[in-house]
């Protein structure tokens, strides 16, 4: 619901009602089906192998501290003003972060368990950012680069970002206009 000028002012608002609608029909649906189903035991057994290949190792940095290495790095590179020199330094920080850093969290308390899958988590939401950011060569409303300053009428796309296994997938979805309705 918001064009590329407003920053979300309504974000808040929008997110409790959203919210609130999306709770109770998930809680009609689990009524009317008799609740949730119990996951099968190869959905249970690929999910723990990836826990093993994601956290296998010990001796790393402490997850609050790679939080903190993950946030600098968004807001030095994918902060307001962006540039693709940049936001390829991010991406590779992120990836480097990924594969050295992430398997080497301590996971041997429930409190460690829930802060490595918070490092995972923004990392995932980091490198999303970052790759679309990368995608988008023009400036368009709050979302500046400082490399591409101007607005390219043609290019006006959404990016649709997919993960597959562990690949994320950017793709350029174009708007259209609809009765003069403003799309930015």
């Amino acid at each position: 619901p918001h064009g590329a000028n407003r920053i979300g002012g309504n974000a808040i608002p929008e997110a409790l009602i959203f919210g609130t609608r999306a709770g109770q029909t998930a809680s009609r649906l689990s009524e009317k089906t008799g609740g949730g189903t119990s996951p099968s035991e190869s959905v249970i057994s690929d999910t723990v192998d990836r826990w093993r290949e994601t956290f296998s190792e010990t001796g790393g940095e402490s997850a609050e501290d790679m939080l903190d290495g993950v946030r600098g790095e968004v807001w030095e590179n994918v902060g307001i003003i962006r540039e693709g020199d940049r936001l390829r330094s991010a991406l590779e920080s992120f990836d480097a972060l990924e594969r050295d850093g992430l398997p080497r969290l301590p996971t041997s308390t429930p409190r460690e368990i829930i802060a490595a899958l918070e490092v995972r988590s923004l990392l995932l939401i980091a490198r999303m950012a970052a790759g679309a950011a990368l995608l988008r060569e023009e400036s368009r409303g709050a979302h500046y680069r400082s490399d591409f300053p101007e607005e390219v009428e043609d290019e006006l796309f959404n990016t649709v970002v997919r993960l597959d296994s562990e690949n994320l997938n950017f793709e350029k979805i174009e708007v259209l206009n609809v009765g003069g309705a403003e799309n930015g």
